[in-house]
């Protein structure tokens, strides 16, 4: 198993301020397409920030499974008539 200090370090661009700010939600209630990809986008590796503790090394990574409910499901994209049936959809969290 590789560990997080055996990985490569890799130099990201860090994520722009405005990243998940802009509502693209329409006074309809319908989600906006079509819009042009900002340049700073167009290469999506982004430093990320650890909202979870460092894993224990003897763990190797922290991951939990739940189903996909409540403010998650309101935030998320799906909408009746997708091909995946809610029910299935999980949640994951992983460091």
């Amino acid at each position: 198993m590789t560990t997080a200090a055996e990985l490569p370090a890799v130099d990201l661009p860090q994520r722009p301020s405005w990243l998940g700010t802009r509502d693209l939600t329409l006074p309809d209630g319908s989600i906006a397409t079509g819009l042009e990809t900002p340049p700073e986008l167009l290469d999506r590796r982004f430093a990320t920030v650890d909202v979870l503790p460092a894993p224990d090394l003897d763990d190797g990574f922290t991951a939990t499974i739940a189903p996909l409910e409540g403010s998650i499901l309101e935030a998320s994209t799906w909408e009746i008539g997708c091909p995946v049936p809610v029910e299935e959809l999980r949640y994951l969290t992983m460091t």
